[in-house]
This record gives C-alpha cells, sequence and structure tokens, in this order.
C-alpha cells in the first residue's frame, strides 16, 4: 500500500473517532478537504506542492486542515505550521485541537509562536527602572513620553510581578491593560537585542517560549510572523521551510499583508533631526569607552556626512513642495508618480541622501562593535548597564539609518526601469514598484511631506520566498476566488499555474436562511450627498426589521455623517467602531441582546473581520454600497494601468473581483452555524439597475434575492 493511502486511510479513521466523539455527522465538503490537503502535501512528482481551498462557510475547514496537516506532518517526518491573520481564529484554532485530543488517538504538540514584540524584555525593564531612579547617568531617550506617574506605577507591578515570577513576561498573560506607548519601552526588536551577550539571556521570556516551541509538532502564528520569517530569509523565527508543511488560513488577506511587508516610508523632512539624535548618541559612547584614535575619526566623519545630509534634504523638500497634490483638503494630498518613477532631479537626491544615510550607518555600526568588545571582555571593568543601554539604542539608530539609506534608494531606480511612457511598458515584470508622494500638517501647521513606495504585485517575493521553497502549502479561506475566478488570488500572489486550486461549496441552504434585499430606489452612490440622505431616511426602518445587527460602510466619512444625522432615539441602539476597543465593543453589543435590548455594530469592513455574532447577535447585515476599490489609492491607480496596457478592461478584470470578493465576505458575517438564519440589505442601486451589479449579485452564495 502506497504512504498515501496509508495516510488516507488513517484521517478516514481519525475522521470517525472524532465525529463519534461529538456526536456529528460526516460533511462531504468536510471530506473532500481532507482530501484535497492530504493529496497537495503527499504529492511526489517533481513540483511544488501548493494548493488554494476556497471553503465556503459550514465546511468545517479548521478541523480538516489540522486533522489531515498533522496526520500528514507526521508521515513525512515535518512540522505542521498555520498561519492565521487574526487571534480570534487562534484560538479557534486551539479549541480544535483540544477537540481532537479528547476524541482521537492523534497526539499533537502544539501551540502558539508569537513575535518578540509580543514579550518583556528583561534588560529594558531593569533599564527603564534605573533610568527613572537616575542610575545610567544619562537620560533614558524614552523617559517623560508617557503619563509619568501612571507608567511609573504600572512599570513597577511589572517588575514585582516578572521578579516574583507570578507573570512570565509574556504580554497575553498580564491580565491588565497594557499602554501601548510604555509597552513598546519594555519590549525589543530583533536589532536590539543583545541575546547571548544579555546578563537575563537564560531567563528571557522570549528565548524560553521559542525553545519551548522547538518541541512543537504544531504551530500556530499569526500571518505577520510568517512573513517576518520570510523577510529575514525563512528558518529564523520558525523552522527552515524544507521542513515545515503550511496552512495559510485567512489566505484572502496575503497579497494585502506582503505587500505592507514589502513597502517603504521615508519622511525625507525628518532625516537631519534623526541623524543629529544619533550623533549625540554617539557622543555619549565616546565618553563611555574613552579615548580612541579610530572611534574619534567616525566621529568626525559622522558630524561631516551629518552636514552634508542637510543641502539635498532641503533640495527634496522644496522640489517635493512644488509637486501637484490631489487633495480634498488644503493641508493633505497624495502624488502619484507615474510609472513608479520620480522625476529626475529628486530621483538624484534621493541617490545623493542614501549614500549620506550609508555612511552614517558605518560610523554608527563602528560604535556598535566597540561597545560588543568591551561587554566580550571577561574581566572588563565597563559599567555594564549604562553600555546594555547605549548598545541598544546604537544598535537601533544604525539600522534605522541602514533602513532610510536602503529606502532613498527605492526612490532612485535607474532611468532604465522604466521607458517613458508606461502604456508600451511590457506587462510581465512583477517587481514594478508603484510610488507616491503624500503632503500632511505637521506641528505648527508646517507642511511635511513623505515619500511611499510598494510593490505592485507582491507575488514575485512570495514566489521567492515561499512557494519555491516550503514543502508545502496549503492556502484556505471562505473567499478566495472573485466573480466565480481564482484569477486575481493568483496574479497578486503569484501562487502559480501549477498549484491546485479546489472551491468546496457551502453545505448550507442558504435560500432557506437568509433574504437579501436590495433597494432600488436608493440614489446612486457616486451621488455621494443623496446617498448618504437616502441611508439617512432609511436606516430607522431597517433597524426596527430586527433587534440586532451589523452596518457596513465604505469610509468613514459617509459613516459618521450618517450617525451624527441620525435621531437620537436611533443613534442610542447604535455602537460605533473605534468608540471602543473591539472586544469592548462586541462585549457591549452581546450584553444588550442578552438584555432583551436593540443594539447594531456600525463599521468599516474592518470591524467585520474575524467578527462572529451567530444567531440573536446579528440578524441583520445592513451594506451601504458596493465595496469597490478606492479609485485614489495609488497601488489600485497603478494595477488599473497595468490592465490597461494589457488591453484588458480594468473594471471588469479588477474592480468586478475585488467588489464581489469583499462583498461576499461582508455577507458572511450573517450565517455562522447551520441554525442560523436573518437578512442582508444592499443599500446600492447599481446592485440591481446594472448589469455588472447583478453580476456580482449571482457571484454570492444562493441567497433568496428580493428587490424593494
Amino acid at each position: 500500500m502506497s504512504r498515501t493511502s496509508q495516510v488516507l486511510d488513517r484521517l478516514d479513521s481519525l475522521y470517525h473517532d472524532w465525529l463519534r466523539g461529538v456526536g456529528g455527522e460526516a460533511r462531504k465538503g468536510q471530506l473532500h478537504m481532507i482530501r484535497a490537503i492530504a493529496e497537495t502535501f503527499l504529492y511526489e512528482a517533481d513540483g511544488e506542492r501548493l494548493a488554494a481551498i476556497e471553503a465556503g462557510t459550514g465546511t468545517g475547514k479548521t478541523l480538516a486542515y489540522l486533522l489531515s496537516g498533522a496526520v500528514c506532518a507526521e508521515a513525512l517526518d515535518k512540522k505542521l505550521v498555520v498561519a492565521t491573520s487574526t487571534v480570534m481564529l487562534q484560538e479557534q484554532v486551539l479549541r480544535e485541537l483540544g477537540n481532537i485530543a479528547v476524541h482521537t488517538a492523534l497526539d499533537i504538540k502544539a501551540g502558539v509562536v508569537k513575535g518578540r514584540g509580543r514579550y518583556l524584555c528583561p534588560l529594558k525593564l531593569d533599564q527603564k527602572r534605573a533610568s527613572a531612579q537616575g542610575d545610567l547617568g544619562f537620560e533614558d531617550a524614552s523617559k517623560g513620553r508617557s503619563a509619568h506617574s501612571d507608567s511609573s506605577a504600572l512599570m513597577l507591578a511589572l517588575a514585582e510581578a516578572w521578579h516574583a515570577g507570578i507573570w512570565d513576561g509574556d504580554r497575553d498573560n498580564w491580565t491588565e491593560a497594557l499602554p501601548s506607548l510604555l509597552w513598546r519601552e519594555l519590549t525589543n526588536s530583533r536589532v536590539g537585542c543583545l541575546k547571548d551577550r544579555c546578563a537575563h539571556f537564560r531567563v528571557c521570556p522570549f528565548f524560553l517560549a521559542r525553545d519551548a516551541s522547538r518541541e512543537f509538532d504544531l504551530m500556530v502564528v499569526n500571518q505577520d510572523l510568517l512573513l517576518a520569517d520570510l523577510t529575514l530569509g525563512g528558518g529564523v523565527i520558525l523552522p527552515k521551510l524544507e521542513d515545515v508543511l503550511i496552512v495559510i488560513d485567512e489566505a484572502h488577506h496575503l497579497a494585502e499583508k506582503a505587500r505592507r511587508w514589502a513597502s517603504c516610508a521615508a519622511d525625507p523632512s525628518g532625516l537631519a533631526t534623526f541623524a543629529h539624535e544619533v550623533g549625540e548618541t554617539l557622543g555619549r559612547a565616546a565618553g563611555l569607552l574613552g579615548e580612541d584614535r579610530a572611534l574619534r575619526e567616525s566621529v568626525d566623519i559622522f558630524a561631516e556626512q551629518q552636514q552634508l545630509l542637510a543641502s539635498p534634504e532641503g533640495l527634496l523638500i522644496d522640489a517635493l513642495s512644488r509637486l501637484k497634490f490631489e487633495s480634498d483638503h488644503k493641508d493633505s494630498g497624495l502624488c502619484y508618480f507615474d510609472a513608479g518613477r520620480l522625476p529626475d532631479e529628486m530621483r538624484v537626491l534621493c541617490e545623493e541622501l542614501s549614500a549620506h544615510l550609508r555612511v552614517l550607518a558605518e560610523q554608527a555600526w563602528k560604535f556598535v562593535e566597540a561597545i560588543e568588545s568591551e561587554l566580550d571582555e571577561k574581566h572588563s571593568d565597563a559599567p555594564r548597564m549604562r553600555h546594555e543601554a547605549l548598545l541598544i539604542e546604537l544598535r537601533e539608530q544604525a539600522s534605522a539609518l541602514d533602513a532610510q539609506s536602503s529606502v532613498m534608494l527605492d526612490f532612485s531606480p535607474p532611468p532604465t526601469h522604466a521607458p517613458d511612457n508606461a502604456k508600451e511598458t511590457p506587462p510581465t515584470l512583477l517587481e514594478q514598484r508603484v510610488r507616491w508622494s503624500i503632503r500632511a500638517s505637521g506641528d505648527g501647521g508646517a507642511q511635511r511631506f513623505g515619500l511611499r513606495s510598494a510593490p505592485l504585485f507582491p507575488g514575485d517575493r512570495l514566489h521567492g520566498t515561499l512557494w519555491s521553497q516550503a514543502y508545502g502549502v496549503v492556502c484556505t479561506s471562505a473567499t478566495l476566488r472573485g466573480m466565480g475566478s481564482f484569477d486575481t488570488f493568483k496574479l497578486e500572489t503569484g501562487i502559480g499555474d501549477d498549484a491546485r486550486l479546489t472551491h468546496i461549496e457551502s453545505s448550507f441552504p442558504y435560500r432557506d436562511m437568509v433574504t437579501l434585499r436590495i433597494l432600488k430606489y436608493m440614489a446612486n452612490p457616486r451621488d455621494a450627498r443623496a446617498h448618504t440622505g437616502d441611508i439617512i431616511k432609511a436606516l430607522p426602518d431597517l433597524m426596527r426589521e430586527e433587534r440586532s445587527g451589523l452596518i457596513l460602510f465604505t469610509s468613514w466619512r459617509q459613516l459618521f455623517e450618517v450617525h451624527k444625522r441620525l435621531p437620537a432615539k436611533v443613534r442610542k441602539h447604535m455602537l460605533v467602531q473605534d468608540s471602543f476597543a473591539a472586544a469592548r465593543l462586541v462585549e457591549t453589543h452581546k450584553h444588550a441582546i442578552d438584555d432583551g435590548k436593540r443594539s447594531y455594530l456600525m463599521g468599516v469592513a474592518s470591524l467585520a473581520e474575524g467578527l462572529d455574532l451567530p444567531d440573536e447577535y446579528c440578524r441583520h447585515v445592513i451594506i451601504a454600497r458596493l465595496p469597490f476599490m478606492v479609485p485614489t489609492d495609488p497601488v489600485e491607480r497603478a494595477l488599473r494601468e497595468w490592465y490597461e496596457a494589457q488591453n484588458e478592461d480594468a473594471f471588469r478584470a479588477l474592480s468586478l473581483p475585488y467588489a464581489s470578493l469583499k462583498l461576499r465576505q461582508a455577507c458572511g458575517r450573517l450565517i455562522r452555524n447551520e441554525n442560523d438564519y436573518g437578512r442582508i440589505t444592499l443599500l446600492d442601486s447599481r446592485a440591481a439597475n446594472s448589469a455588472w451589479g447583478r453580476e456580482i449579485v449571482d457571484s454570492l452564495p444562493a441567497y433568496k434575492v428580493e428587490f424593494g
């Protein structure tokens, strides 16, 4: 019997053990998914073991990929990594693993693997306390940034709990709220971490957690941690890619997250100021290290380059101020660079700034090496805490200078990067980047300018770092297809034509569970004022139809305008996104429903991500308009140009699939289990009155459709 047959037989046995344990019935879609994952991971011929599986709500995909992935990993002597995009889904994965352990003979050692930023740095905690007491001999750069009395009391409580062994240093295990500003001062970065040079290395929460994770058969991570590991080359935070099977859940987020990880941002007006701060740190370091001719030369070189930095910075800011910014407000705006190319004048200035920043970074790294050498001297009389504090600060500053040098170089590609006429660009270079400038008001009303850059298609990077390197990867979500096709997902993620593409229909009888109503009489959303007015008129009656629901907008502006103009007697039943933390917002909503009251959550698309409001907690989803891409977004604009350069209809190839996928995600908030039911109301007449609108509606699950 082949290995694949043996694994499939074992999966069938374990699945039926689980069904008997929970008293459930086999689901056709779940079995289909279990088999599809196994066949992907166990594929023995040449080629990449890749799959994209869209599994409708009710499939039971979490159990499917945990069971199939774990058994395949065991058979192949690999580890399984499950990457999600929300904490809520990580908790769901752990609960499902608990059920598997109880009801089957599968023995899985599993746990959540988190990034360094979720853990206390004991060294920085000690330094923070010493700084507050004046024991470092110089002022801590972070001192005074937070409400001093409150943060000092909380810091003392953290220190006492840590040293007493009551708290393990994991931020998620601290029961009270931890202000982000204070926490940033108490955690560390990969660059700032002293590793085995640190006196706390053997008791460091992060390294203890990482050591423990090496024993895991199954690691639950967030997608950002996976992408961080890929950025470092793979196998740095997580096991080596060739030694793992990877399941990426909520994979509809992957392309956008990968784009963010590959994006660049620069604030030219802050470069000289930052260089001055680094210069002051070097001065303190020089005083601590004593007379050293080489270091004194580095200080002189740094000072010279710091002065040289001022001229191109000023010229670049002046050139940016002359750009034509698209804006509806005088103090803000965006300027899009055609074909991702800055004007020649700016490219030259960016290249010059990059060169100066690189030399500044080189001098800072020399001081880092000097401090490390002193700390490494076994019999050194160096005041260790002061050396360690400076070392962390200088490492982070030197790394930041390196990063800014690379960023400025990104904005100065050679003239051959793209031809003058973007329409003639052969649409084959997935490494093409989008570049733009932003304008905003700074302190005192002064204008500040920023430069931004992002890959047009992050899939090129994913192919080089993930798809071609990992032993096997399965991407899954309830929404991977747009307008019934995987084409957009494939193009943006670069997963390739060899990947197995599978669509598993939901087992739910949607027509009996959901009524989708499209209000044909609403004003066209292109007339924002009239459309907003119609929403304000319609919402009071719509909210009376059901006691609970979710109201989703595509823009904050329209959301706030609608909320402001609704009668007070309607607003009292609304909970608006960002008025509370998300967890508290949902908790308040659920308490209201449990108490027999009326409650509607009101927000933008991000509110619905990962939101689980089953049964009475959500009977009505109201959607303000079809969720198209923002036309002024630089990446969206560049994508339109890319499609047009291929003589394709960008609206049909890009805009419709995007709107279809986002609408399906919004509608998917309603039905959370086989006994759920409710209604969806779409306040966009185009869904009924245009041919393409009806196509989008046809791409939704088979709801009962009505027109009002």
